[in-house]
């Protein structure tokens, strides 16, 4: 037992001793190849360029030429990577979102004689630089009807109240591409975009920017716009603004008939500013028997009819339009104004208003009668006059008209009743 146990002890030292001297051997003949070194950039709102130097002594190992793999980072996350990029390598930034960091990782390229131990080299450059708190939200923008645009967007949860903020914007082209600066001041950069012709105010505070007909933008128009205070306090906000989304048309105006082969005719007029190819309908109807309405889409059309309708249903129609998807993506209109069609009124409508008034007047008459009884008893049954009273009225009192029968002497005339006098009070 205690042979075996030393058999195997010596065994696995053996092998030990082997593959430290196996790693030792080959770590001298590995060539550790040198990084890129002194990466610098130039940037504008539409492309960044890099440059490196290339290793020292790179041309001590056999067969490395001067060329490099590359990749690009957004926000830590691979976004593009190049097997073969040259020593400026020049990227345009696309539909990248620029207020996160960009990177860069470079290596010489990998492809040399033998076994290599390659190292990157590594730089990052922030655009949008402050507390994030601070930074302008809910930024939009949108085109309406291509006669002008307007930019809103709200202050940061840790913005001061009294920052006033500054929209810069740059339209994308050739000249401005070409045109790049370093990030060691900020304010060339700014300064070779233009600022919001018109503000929109709110208390006070710009929230917006209104771009006038005359600086609205054209279909294939692309802009990058920033938020910022002068004294960049305010971390900038960096949008992409592709003009062909944004667009909002003008509500249609909608006219709807109904037919002789029981449906609806709907008709809308066409866009001034899109061609009726282009243009999608959504139309909405909804009838009175029914909480749902009924929504369909009707392609590069004006025109739209619903068959089978019921004719003693009311129907409620509205329109809105939008641009078709392959002459570009944008918001729907707002909805046009509601229009209904009356449905057909059948003649028990009389009967069911009789039905509803003749309990009201019965109520109604009972009341007034219960009111006015008294002066409609006596309407009814009129007193009957007491004959006493009548004699009395007429010949004076019953004794002296029995003494005139009796002696005819009494005179007819009544006597001349005493008058009474009341004193007078002044007040």
């Amino acid at each position: 037992m205690g042979m075996w146990t030393n058999f195997c002890y010596g065994i696995c030292t053996i092998f030990l001793l082997f593959n430290w001297v196996w790693q030792s051997v080959g770590a001298s003949t590995i060539e550790r190849l040198p990084p890129p070194t002194n990466i610098t950039f130039q940037v504008n709102m539409f492309a960044v360029e890099w440059k490196w130097k290339k290793p020292e002594n790179l041309g001590d190992y056999t067969y490395c030429t001067d060329k490099y793999k590359c990749e690009l980072l957004i926000g830590g996350s691979m976004h593009k990577t190049h097997d073969n990029c040259p020593s400026n390598w020049k990227i345009d930034f696309g539909s990248v979102d620029l207020n996160q960091a960009i990177g860069l990782n470079v290596m010489v390229y990998p492809h040399c004689n033998g076994s290599k131990v390659i190292k990157w080299s590594s730089k990052t450059i922030h655009l949008a630089k402050g507390d994030p708190g601070t930074s302008v939200t809910n930024f939009t923008c949108v085109w309406y009807n291509k006669e002008y645009m307007n930019c809103t967007w709200l202050p940061g949860k840790h913005s001061p109240p009294d920052k006033k903020v500054t929209l810069y914007y740059w339209l994308e082209n050739s000249a401005v591409k070409e045109n790049l600066f370093n990030l060691t001041q900020i304010e060339p950069l700014l300064s070779s975009g233009a600022t919001c012709p018109q503000y929109i105010y709110e208390n006070g505070v710009p929230l917006g920017c209104h771009f006038k007909a005359h600086h609205a933008p054209k279909d294939d128009n692309k802009y990058r716009m920033m938020v910022t205070d002068s004294s960049h306090t305010i971390r900038p906000y960096i949008a992409e603004v592709r003009v062909i989304d944004l667009l909002k048309l003008r509500p249609p105006t909608v006219n709807a008939t109904r037919t002789v082969n029981s449906s609806i005719l709907i008709t809308w007029n066409p866009s001034d500013a899109v061609p009726i190819r282009c243009l999608t309908a959504d139309v909405e109807v909804t009838a009175s028997n029914s909480a749902k309405p009924d929504n369909s889409l009707v392609p590069a059309a004006l025109r739209k009819e619903i068959p089978n309708v019921l004719p003693d249903v009311d129907y409620t129609i509205r329109v809105r339009v939008s641009e078709e998807t392959f002459c570009g993506k944008i918001n729907w209109s707002d909805w046009s104004e509601k229009m209904t069609l009356l449905g057909e009124r059948s003649n028990n409508t009389l009967y069911i208003v009789l039905l509803i008034l003749t309990p009201l007047v019965v109520t109604v008459a009972t009341i007034v009668l219960l009111i006015y009884l008294k002066r409609l008893k006596i309407l009814v049954f009129p007193p009957i006059p007491n004959p006493r009273i009548a004699l009395k009225n007429s010949f004076g009192d019953p004794a002296e008209f029995q003494q005139w029968i009796k002696y005819g002497k009494v005179p007819v005339c009544n006597k001349t009743p005493k008058e009474e006098i009341c004193s007078v009070i002044l007040l």
